[in-house]
């Protein structure tokens, strides 16, 4: 009698083939992986040169320097209802260098007049604000308090379109 030979594969053998199979997969992601960052960097020719960065852009003291208000911490409040407004005010306060930390509605929507809230007390910083708003003292109501961590608000009121700064406001774009 002859033995028959087995036609399916003894479990090595299918251990075998999946390890195979396996180490073939793996090669191709690895091979896969050295093309892409080979590709990467022959392809990018958009690359920056350390080196010259600061003739690029300035040195970072550059450009701290240019953000010359950044320690007065001011919030723009709307005082009139009108939609987006204190937002657009505070993009040209961001521009100018001064660090916006709160955007909102004032406690009512009816001001008929912009106010400039001192809480910080410091007569720089207030004297700075008012020179970038082009805003004079009469504007200003002294309101220091030691426990809120803002130094200026400004309420916008109805008359907002008067204020010197206003087209410069409405040339600042969405970015800030």
């Amino acid at each position: 009698m002859k033995k028959r030979k087995k036609d399916s594969l003894s479990g090595s053998e299918v251990q075998k083939w999946l390890l195979n199979l396996v180490i073939f997969c793996l090669t191709v992601v690895v091979v896969g992986f050295i093309f892409s960052m080979i590709s990467k960097y022959t392809s990018n020719k958009d690359k920056i040169n350390l080196s010259t960065i600061d003739e690029i852009y300035g040195s970072p003291e550059d450009l701290i320097g240019y953000k010359r208000f950044l320690d007065t911490k001011v919030e723009v409040l709307n005082g009139c209802g009108v939609n987006g407004l204190a937002h657009k005010f505070s993009n040209f306060l961001r521009k100018e260098g001064f660090d916006v930390l709160y955007i909102g509605n004032a406690d009512r929507m009816n001001y008929s007049r912009t106010l400039v809230i001192d809480r910080g007390g410091d007569s720089k910083k207030l004297a700075e604000f008012l020179k970038v708003m082009k805003l004079d003292r009469s504007r200003v109501v002294p309101r220091k308090s030691s426990d809120y961590n803002i130094d200026i608000s400004i309420i916008l009121g109805r008359d907002y379109k008067d204020l010197p700064v206003y087209n410069d406001v409405l040339s600042i774009s969405e970015e800030f």
